[in-house]
């Protein structure tokens, strides 16, 4: 009865949920119901198949961002099969898609025969927490982490590469079939995008961007469930806090690419593989749900293999309980489930003429194993560190890091104890990581972020240490406040600059790299025939070009147009032969010059974007559009 109680629950929010979609609701709200559709629905039926009901408040944390996770899978995988199919991706197609996989699971909630599938817990070995404070540490960490994440989010325009996500998504819409696999990664960004692309008919920075800070969201609640299970709750929401306001998880919560859920799925496999560990009655389902988690973040990216120190040692020790017999025979079938789900793309991936190039830039220009490894990329990683981040931010997380090695230099040579579980495996994993990207990958880029889990982790376990040391010497209420303070202190002076960078523009410019041109004015003065002609641009992004201009050819040589940024002039051959013909503008000053081809000097109009803005996402947007295909790494033409 209850099964098919929860059976109808579902069955009405996805008809809702469609409805929503159909009719002309406003754009962010059908985004969100498609999320319900494709993923959260879902999910919620494959976590409850795998975790069972929930008997605490961790529990349902963790079920969740489970649901979330495995939901976000089950889209990717849903995804990528419909653009297997021939021709160009429908509406019909996409949602067709999602509902008969949402109402299947709905049909097997209703048939299959009830039976307990709690998961019973070692309650010895889970921290407990005042649900009061509980609460307040869930409110805030919301609160925190989604402001920075959701406020002003589709104010400022597409990144470069953003703007490939997106026309790779349209090209898969239009039916272009190699197009997945002209790339140097998995295609789960590219297939989250072409979801709501389909299904919606247009998409704008702002809806295509909101799965991806939902998935970074959730992501802080997967480090505060881990560092939970690991160290206690002080040390998870700790940990939590600093991932939520650090700048480099802001920053990929914000944009159209894969990070998020690369460190998403990343740190629930290592979660359900550390509670497989600790769960032996359990242990079969949860290193499915892991190496399933590890299967959809090799989807994303190869930086999925950053959790391999982690979950090694967890099979290490799962080995050491239960023999290697016992052990090859509980990961055999979840083994099997995750390369079934990597093989549906990486095998037609492989034997793409593409793949080579694959291979030629990972193995060459990010690893440069012929530049004589090892590399010093100590400097590059602290100048990125501190140009997202607060200098109090890195001496927080230092001081803390240097806590933790000497009270476990401490423990190891003066008091001769042996270091807990959690302990070994986050040292192996942070250690196996950083002598990794610091010094045996040529260019890791913006991939370090890769280090952070492990080390905010880190951080959390000094704090749940010293928790425990005032708890012990001054009683829970004094240590309790002593904890509060110090993350209030954390939350405003990290966060403040964080959040006043969101909303000013040059902020955002020199935190964040998020500009604002104007350039959907170009898309709009094309389409009245404004503009005739092809363009360049000067100091902007090529591919910004290609999405806003809505395909318009780029012409190098002798273009009719010059699209330029404001702050740089152009080279003195072209300033020669072209005139400025018009300024972008906004509120804050000139966005961005166009250029024209002309003998005699033109007296420039200026236009405010905000007039264009509405025409352009309304009209413009839809997936069904020319893509000059003449730029790197949009079309085979390049192989």
């Amino acid at each position: 009865m209850k099964n098919k109680k929860l059976a109808i629950i579902a069955a009405s929010l996805a008809v809702l949920s469609n409805i929503i979609i159909f009719i002309d609701a406003p754009l962010i709200l059908r985004t969100l119901a498609l999320i319900i559709i494709a993923a959260i629905l879902p999910g919620a039926f494959l976590s409850q198949w795998v975790l069972g009901k929930s008997k605490n408040a961790l529990e349902l944390i963790e079920k969740l961002v489970c649901c979330i996770a495995m939901g976000y899978g089950a889209m990717i995988i849903t995804m990528l099969l419909i653009s297997y199919l021939p021709g160009a991706i429908t509406k019909q197609h996409t949602l067709f898609g999602f509902n008969i996989l949402l109402f299947a699971l709905i049909a097997f909630l209703v048939i299959k025969p009830k039976k307990d599938t709690t998961v019973h817990l070692n309650d010895k070995k889970t921290p407990e927490i005042n649900l009061k404070l509980l609460l307040v540490a869930v409110l805030l960490l919301l609160l925190i982490g989604g402001f920075v994440r959701f406020a002003n989010l589709g104010y400022f325009e597409l990144k470069s590469d953003e703007a490939k996500v997106l026309i790779k998504a349209a090209m898969v819409i239009q039916g272009r079939e190699d197009t997945l696999f002209i790339y140097e990664k998995g295609p789960a960004e590219i297939l989250i995008s072409a979801a709501g692309y389909s299904a919606l008919g247009r998409i704008t920075e702002g809806s295509a961007r909101v799965a991806f800070s939902f998935a970074s969201l959730a992501a802080i609640f997967a480090v505060f469930c881990l560092g939970w299970r690991m160290f206690g709750a002080v040390g998870g929401f700790f940990a939590a806090l600093l991932f939520a306001v650090d700048g480099y998880s802001i920053f990929n919560g914000r944009i159209v690419q894969y990070q998020c859920f690369v460190v998403l799925f990343g740190v629930i496999a290592v979660l359900t593989a550390w509670r497989a560990l600790k769960e032996h009655e359990k242990r079969k389902k949860l290193l499915m749900l892991s190496v399933f988690m590890f299967a959809c973040g090799a989807l994303c990216h190869f930086d999925i293999m950053m959790i391999v120190p982690a979950l090694g040692y967890v099979l290490f020790k799962v080995n050491q309980e239960d023999g290697f017999k016992k052990t090859i025979t509980n990961i055999r079938l979840p083994v099997i489930l995750a390369f079934a789900v990597v093989c549906v793309f990486y095998i037609p991936f492989i034997l793409h003429p593409w793949f080579k190039n694959t291979v030629y830039y990972l193995i060459y220009k990010c690893a440069g194993i012929t530049d004589n490894p090892p590399f010093n990329n100590i400097f590059s990683f602290l100048y990125k560190l501190l140009a997202h981040n607060a200098k109090y931010y890195f001496l927080l997380l230092s001081a803390l890091t240097l806590s933790a090695f000497l009270i476990t230099c401490h423990k190891i040579i003066k008091t001769r104890r042996a270091l807990a579980s959690g302990e070994k495996m986050l040292w192996l994993w942070l250690s196996a990581l950083s002598v990794l990207v610091l010094f045996f990958i040529k260019r890791p880029g913006e991939h370090y972020y890769v280090l952070f889990v492990p080390w905010l982790l880190m951080a959390g376990m000094v704090v749940s240490w010293f928790w425990a040391g005032l708890k012990t010497h001054f009683g829970a209420h004094k240590a309790f406040l002593a904890i509060f303070a110090a993350a209030a202190t954390n939350m405003i002076i990290i966060t403040v600059p964080q959040c006043t960078a969101l909303f000013s523009p040059e902020e955002a410019a020199k935190k964040y790299s998020f500009y604002q041109h104007g350039l959907k004015t170009i898309g709009v003065l094309y389409s009245k025939q404004v503009l005739t002609g092809g363009y360049d641009v000067n100091k902007l992004p090529p591919r910004l070009g290609a999405w806003y201009s809505r395909g318009m050819k780029r012409d190098r040589k002798n273009p009719e147009y010059i699209f330029s940024d404001p702050a740089y002039n152009l080279p003195l051959k072209q300033a020669q032969k072209y005139k400025l013909f018009a300024c972008i503008t906004d509120e804050h000053g000139i966005l961005s010059y166009i250029y024209k081809k002309s003998d005699k000097k033109l007296l420039p109009i200026f236009l405010n974007r905000k007039n264009y803005k509405k025409a352009f996402d309304e009209n413009l947007s839809g997936p069904f559009f020319a893509i000059d295909e003449s730029d790197a790494d949009l079309a085979s033409k390049n192989l």
